[in-house]
């Protein structure tokens, strides 16, 4: 739910304060243009979140290489396993230099192996380069799954880079952070991965999509 301040009053030297999901956001506005483009970006990310949950699970609709990639996962998920996809929220507007309205999710996905007993934090990235730039992960993301892997879970990132042979590995947390260390780099790419311990994960190309052996990777690593 959505709370504003007085409304009359953004036409004039004001602020106005939302609130979503307890999350408190303070705008100022000294003119009518300011309202008028706090209002405009209010409906932008309105219809965005509507558009997304109209469409959530339907697969006939058009998706970007980054989604199509999430589903590909999904659907190469073993019966064994729960899988459970953790929502996108508003938590906060300006999180990132790519976007406006950025989650602060730990991951993607969360996993657990009924075979293994093992639990998986699993974040997804895709990337159409042959490197993928260290942009397109959070500081804060790999703060949570470091302190988490502390516990008895397996967490860290699964990468595909969507190249001639779709190369896609698995990465523990503390294996990308003593990467990250070892590279100093603001990217990483493939030779990266497998010199810091990644796991190749094996795919298939069905028609026009990937499958993944998600079971082989859990064959391979667990605890």
């Amino acid at each position: 739910q959505l709370l504003f301040g007085d409304f009359l009053s953004c036409l004039k030297p004001a602020s106005v304060r939302l609130a979503y999901n307890g999350v408190y956001i303070e705008i100022h506005a000294y003119s009518p243009f300011c309202f008028f483009g706090f209002i405009l970006t209010l409906i932008d990310n309105f219809v965005q979140i509507r558009f997304d949950l109209l469409n959530e699970g339907n697969d006939n609709i058009p998706q970007n290489p980054g989604k199509i990639f999430e589903q590909s996962i999904k659907e190469s998920v073993p019966d064994t396993c729960w899988l459970y996809r953790l929502r996108d929220n508003a938590a906060s507007f300006g999180g990132g230099n790519n976007t406006r309205f950025a989650s602060k999710n730990i991951c993607d996905y969360l996993c657990l192996d009924d075979k293994t007993k093992t639990l998986y934090l699993w974040e997804l990235k895709s990337t159409q380069g042959t490197s993928l730039p260290l942009s397109m992960i959070r500081e804060n993301q790999i703060k949570m799954l470091k302190d988490a892997s502390a516990h008895n879970l397996i967490a860290g990132f699964i990468c595909n880079f969507r190249n001639k042979n779709n190369e896609t590995f698995f990465i523990e947390i503390g294996d990308f952070c003593d990467m990250m260390e070892n590279i100093n780099k603001k990217s990483f790419n493939t030779k990266d991965l497998q010199e810091n311990g990644a796991i190749c994960i094996d795919s298939t190309k069905k028609r026009t999509r990937y499958t993944y052996d998600i079971d082989g990777l859990i064959k391979k690593f667990h605890l």
